[in-house]
């Protein structure tokens, strides 16, 4: 039995040998050194064989105890490494925590979930988003959405909307129905009212003429108008004014030229915009008059037909009225050349006037896609 004691005393000590920890191997020397009392008592001391078996037998919990604790320490001591530096260098870097104070991470940074910042941030190197090799400032690799307020360029100009890719131009010569086309941001509206009719020759037979050339039929009014996409909605009705006929000779009075037709871009009775046709040349002489567009941004008259000299050559001079888009007719008792021009007036016996030119609508679409 004593020997038994002697054996445990012995397995402690000797752990503890190699320990390096000084001041732990003071500790748990003594521990181990008042163990050795309990299990060998003093020679002085009268002992019973039921008292030393009692006094092991409370004091092997606690020699277990030790035993572990001597274990754990040896473990701790042979993976510590000793510093490399005098402290404070080579202090281990602090980390990233949730403390106000500034902190600076000079590695790699990542971050598995969402990341959100509430102050300011300052990014000085250049930042990828959908790709980690970005080669300027802000690199994205997707579509960049700008929910409110636009996009700030160097010249303190801001972009609230995408720029316009495309341009579509559509030329209404009859009437119809307007459809923008898709991704239309907003459309220019242009109209013109048609021609006037020239008037026809008229001889000496008619009282109070004295062989009048018929006079050149006015021009048509011109309007143009800027309309959003909201504005135009889904389609509008266009109509286009016809050019008027010119007046039939008759080998005495003749006749005057018809008006033109009003060219509109809209709901009927109440359009956007619209350009009334030109007055018809008189079988007088007298040139018709040119009429105005209404209701757009920019409204132009078109200009008179010419008035005829009192007399048989006058083919010169009757010529018809000028719209916004060009000079009306260019040939004796010619129709109207241009959208919106006059006709010529009738120049010799019986001979009828020129048409009117018609009008037009001319929609240019601005699109982005």
């Amino acid at each position: 039995m004593r020997r038994n004691r002697f054996l445990w005393y012995n397995k402690i000590t000797n752990i503890l040998k190699y320990s390096k920890n000084k001041k732990n191997l003071v500790s748990i020397k003594f521990l181990t050194s008042e163990i050795h009392k309990k299990i060998v008592p003093n020679k002085k001391q009268k002992t019973s064989k039921g008292i030393k078996i009692k006094n092991f037998l409370l004091l092997i919990p606690t020699i277990l105890i030790v035993f572990g604790l001597s274990i754990a320490l040896q473990s701790i001591i042979a993976a510590w490494t000793e510093p490399t530096a005098t402290p404070p260098n080579n202090n281990t870097a602090t980390p990233v925590d949730t403390s106000a104070s500034s902190q600076t991470k000079l590695g790699d940074l990542g971050i598995g979930g969402n990341f959100a910042v509430t102050g300011n941030s300052a990014l000085m190197g250049s930042v990828g988003v959908g790709t980690d090799t970005p080669n300027q400032k802000l690199s994205v690799t997707g579509i960049i959405q700008s929910s409110s307020g636009g996009i700030q360029f160097p010249d303190n100009t801001i972009q609230t909307s995408a720029a316009i890719n495309k341009i579509n131009v559509k030329v209404f010569t009859g009437s119809g129905t307007y459809t923008p086309s898709p991704g239309l941001v907003y459309a220019v509206i242009e109209v013109v009212g048609g021609g006037g009719g020239g008037g026809s020759f008229s001889d000496n037979t008619c009282s109070g003429h004295s062989n009048y050339c018929g006079g050149g039929g006015g021009g048509g009014g011109y309007a143009r108008k800027t309309l959003t996409a909201a504005q135009i909605g889904s389609s509008q009705t266009v109509t286009i004014g016809a050019g008027g006929t010119g007046g039939v000779g008759n080998g005495s009075c003749g006749n005057n030229g018809i008006n033109g037709g009003t060219s509109s871009f809209g709901p009927s009775g109440s359009p956007f915009l619209s350009a009334s046709g030109g007055t018809g040349g008189y079988s007088n002489g007298n040139g018709g008059v040119g009429s105005n567009g209404n209701g757009g941004d920019l409204n132009i008259y078109g200009s008179d037909g010419f008035n005829a000299l009192i007399q048989t050559s006058c083919q010169s001079f009757d010529g018809g009225g000028s719209s916004y888009f060009g000079p009306g007719c260019s040939a004796w008792a010619g129709n109207g050349i241009n959208y919106g021009g006059g006709g010529c007036g009738g120049y010799f016996y019986a001979h009828n006037g020129g048409a009117g030119a018609g009008g037009v609508v001319i929609v240019t679409e601005y699109i982005k896609q």
